[in-house]
């Protein structure tokens, strides 16, 4: 069942990893950011509160369950909102293997925090991921030039903000604290509220945002399809969390998603397989394969 939940993250994932970059070319300001992730995550907020009617589940939770959910609603926002910058500016491929390093944060926070074993291949694995990481850096500089410090800093925010989601998800199903469908609706909830109170805050101040443009029919279903498949994949990766460890789920899924990727960057996004590329993806999926031995 955890490869099944896996398989279903994937496919999500890459629907709203190709819909994330289309609605980039729009988004101009901070405001436009928060405008585009404030209504997608309303969304999901929606569809989860939805759900866990449908199964008349209780929205009661303990105190450390919703801080869980609290950690878990920050980071993801943070990671969402710095995509939305960096799809802007940085190849797709080099994104797709540096949201693996995620992987290497989450499998040592199951060493640490769970006692989850790592083996020496594991460990192998997760520099050789580093080293993947590094070969697409130069790819990525030459098809969009040298990263700025702006684009570092987004580049570690979204790092940072996707590999302590995924973990928050671990901790909530080892922990029983409730069931996934409970967890992925407080964790839009909870990422909805102070996005909506700063939005409010600076709608009005600075240069005008695009948000006529982004507030039409287009874009609102775009935005529909995109909390659709985020929902699903957090819902897919938080119900696989309680059957897989963290340090062998994570890879999985992310060489996957490269494998993935790497096809629809060349066929929708005209990104050229180069040398380079085909090196750190190969470096990648070595990575993958050690870290699941």
């Amino acid at each position: 069942m955890g490869y099944l939940f896996l398989a279903v993250a994937l496919t999500a994932g890459l629907i709203k990893g190709l819909s994330g970059r289309k609605i980039s070319r729009d988004v101009e300001s901070l405001k436009d950011g928060l405008f585009v992730n404030m209504v997608r995550t309303a969304f999901c907020a929606s569809i989860g509160l939805i759900l866990v009617w449908i199964r008349n589940e209780s929205l009661v939770l303990t105190l450390p369950a919703f801080l869980v959910c609290g950690l878990s609603a920050g980071s993801m926002a943070a990671f969402c909102i710095s995509w939305l910058y960096a799809y802007k500016s940085e190849a797709y491929m080099f994104l797709n293997i540096f949201t693996m390093l995620g992987s290497v944060l989450t499998g040592l926070g199951g060493l640490l925090v769970y006692d989850e074993t790592i083996s020496p291949m594991r460990w192998c694995g997760m520099l050789l991921l580093l080293v993947a990481v590094y070969i697409m850096s130069l790819y990525n500089n030459k098809l969009t030039g040298k990263i700025t410090g702006r684009g570092a800093v987004t580049l570690i925010v979204g790092g940072l903000g996707v590999a302590v989601a995924d973990f928050m998800q671990k901790v909530f199903m080892h922990s029983a604290f409730g069931s996934a469908f409970t967890f992925s609706f407080y964790t839009y909830f909870i990422a909805l509220l102070p996005q909506l109170v700063i939005w409010l805050v600076i709608r009005n101040k600075g240069k005008s945002s695009r948000n006529r443009i982004l507030s039409d029919r287009p874009h609102m279903t775009i935005y529909l399809i995109m909390s659709g498949c985020l929902f699903l994949n957090s819902l897919a990766k938080t119900l696989a969390a309680g059957y897989l460890p963290a340090s062998q789920m994570y890879p999985l899924l992310q060489g996957a998603n490269l494998i993935c990727s790497a096809v629809l960057a060349q066929i929708f996004l005209n990104e050229k397989i180069t040398g380079k590329s085909v090196l750190g993806i190969s470096c990648a999926l070595c990575a993958v394969i050690l870290m699941n031995i």
